[in-house]
């Protein structure tokens, strides 16, 4: 073994990840966190721990194979729906959902006076979180300074 990667063995362990009782997933989108991590979250759901899905958008623009005719509104329902039936499938009875519009380009206080000035906010974000423990990031849509 390497003395770069014995380092960062000790200096970041993998956790064991199946150790935990409660897991938080959080999709930028309807559906990423079941394409990106779904067989993941039904092994952890057929186990028995508590899982949560946080979905951050609506999926109003996410219309490759939406019927036809549908407005934004109602793709946005349907992204919901699908959303529930899908995890579901999955094990998982505890989905939110933050309804920030889709293919929206928000600053950090536009995020968070939109997010505090919601129902359930800051106070649903922080419920859905308490608890959990953060163990990576595995996927993240990033946009060039200045853009």
């Amino acid at each position: 073994m390497s003395l770069t990667k014995a380092v960062i063995r000790f200096a970041a362990p993998v956790p064991k990840v199946e150790s935990f009782e409660r897991y938080l997933f959080i999709g930028p989108h309807p559906d990423d966190i079941e394409v990106g991590a779904g067989a993941t979250a039904a092994k952890l759901a057929a186990e028995g721990k508590e899982i949560c899905f946080l979905i951050c958008t609506d999926g109003r623009y996410g219309d490759e194979y939406a019927p036809k005719g549908i407005t934004e509104n109602g793709l946005a329902e349907l992204r919901k729906k699908e959303a529930l039936d899908s995890a579901k499938l999955l094990g998982v009875t505890d989905v939110r959902f933050l309804g920030l519009s889709d293919g929206g380009f928000y600053s950090e206080e536009e995020l968070y006076l939109t997010l505090r000035a919601r129902e359930y906010g800051i106070r649903h974000l922080c419920s859905a979180a308490e608890g959990f423990r953060v163990l990576g990031v595995t996927q993240m849509h990033c946009l060039p300074e200045g853009e």
